[in-house]
C-alpha cells in the first residue's frame, strides 16, 4: 500500500499537489517556497536561432545597443528589434507566449552576442594590421 491508500500500481492515476509536501514544513518555509518562481527552461533551439538572427540581421546594422535602452524592450510593433527577431525565428504567431522569455533570456543573449561579435571584429582588424606590419618589416 502507498501512503495515499492506493495499491501503488503504475497504471493507477493519482494527482499530486504541492500541498502533499507542505505537511511537515514550518510556516516560514511555506512562505519562502510559495514566493519562488518556477525555474524556466532555456529554449535551446530558439536561442540558437536568436543568435543567428543577431549575427546575420541585427549586427550588420547596429554595433552598439544600450542595455537599459528602449531598443530591446518587448514590443509587437513591426519596426522593433523584438519584432524582427520573432519574425526571423518564425514565432510571430506565438509572441505573447514568449514575452517572459524575451525579457529574461533573449535580451541578455542579444547583448552578449553583439559584444562578442564587436570584439571578434576588433581583434580581427588588430591581427590583420599586425600581420601587415610584420610582412612590411615595420617595427612597432
Amino acid at each position: 500500500m502507498t501512503p495515499g491508500g492506493g495499491s501503488g500500481s503504475i497504471t493507477e492515476s493519482t494527482t499530486y499537489t504541492a500541498e502533499d509536501d507542505w505537511d511537515g514544513l514550518s510556516q516560514s518555509a511555506d512562505r519562502s517556497i510559495a514566493k519562488r518562481k518556477p525555474r524556466q527552461v532555456s529554449r535551446g533551439r530558439e536561442l540558437d536561432t536568436l543568435r543567428a538572427c543577431v549575427t546575420n540581421h541585427i549586427f550588420p546594422h547596429l554595433k552598439f545597443i544600450r542595455s537599459k535602452g528602449r531598443e530591446l524592450q518587448y514590443s509587437t510593433r513591426p519596426n522593433t528589434i523584438c519584432y524582427l527577431c520573432f519574425s526571423k525565428m518564425n514565432l510571430l504567431s506565438r509572441m505573447e507566449a514568449y514575452q517572459v522569455w524575451w525579457a529574461d533570456v533573449a535580451v541578455k543573449n542579444i547583448l552578449r552576442t553583439i559584444n562578442r561579435l564587436r570584439s571578434d571584429r576588433a581583434q580581427g582588424l588588430k591581427r590583420a594590421f599586425l600581420r601587415k606590419c610584420i610582412l612590411l618589416g615595420w617595427k612597432l
